[in-house]
């Protein structure tokens, strides 16, 4: 039975290939118009829309928000990214972010972002969320979220 099934996967990996694994998004720098296109497109948009950020802490975090920078660093190939990361941004759209204080960094499998070097940043998984105020780290979200995006945001931003 477990050759049965290790054939299956085989086959199915030649018939359809691509379908298991989509292509990497390049290691680098990245911009909102890379992640809305690509194979990465169907994520982001699909969990962009998907997601209703509560209200209440939306309105308690805007303001915070503003004052903040903020470095992503992604794999469009990972699916805690796929799923976080249209989440954070439908966030920062609704709080009406000012997106220069926003850096996107897309890693490859290996974790390397090509020409920049992260190894200041420690990332050990991705998506990795950095906040920034007055140009000092505040907080991180790593992966997911302990609660929600919004809430684990407002407090990182009520320390």
């Amino acid at each position: 039975m477990k050759s049965f099934l290790m054939l299956s996967v085989f086959i199915l990996g030649i018939a359809f290939p691509g379908s298991s694994q989509e292509a990497d998004a390049p290691g680098g720098p990245c911009s909102l118009d890379d992640l809305h296109a690509g194979d990465f497109a169907a994520y982001m948009d699909t969990n962009y829309t998907s997601y209703l950020p509560d209200s209440s802490t939306i309105s308690r975090l805007c303001e915070k928000l503003r004052e903040t920078e903020i470095t992503v660093v992604l794999g469009t190939w990972c699916s805690d990214t796929r799923t976080q990361v249209p989440r954070f941004i439908r966030i920062l759209d609704d709080c009406g972010y000012v997106y220069e204080g926003l850096t996107l960094i897309c890693v490859d499998r290996k974790r390397t972002a090509g020409d920049i070097d992260i190894s200041s940043l420690n990332i050990e998984r991705v998506p990795t969320f950095i906040v920034y105020f007055e140009a000092r780290e505040v907080g991180r979200i790593i992966e997911t979220p302990d609660q929600t995006l919004e809430e684990d945001l407002l407090r990182i931003l009520l320390q």
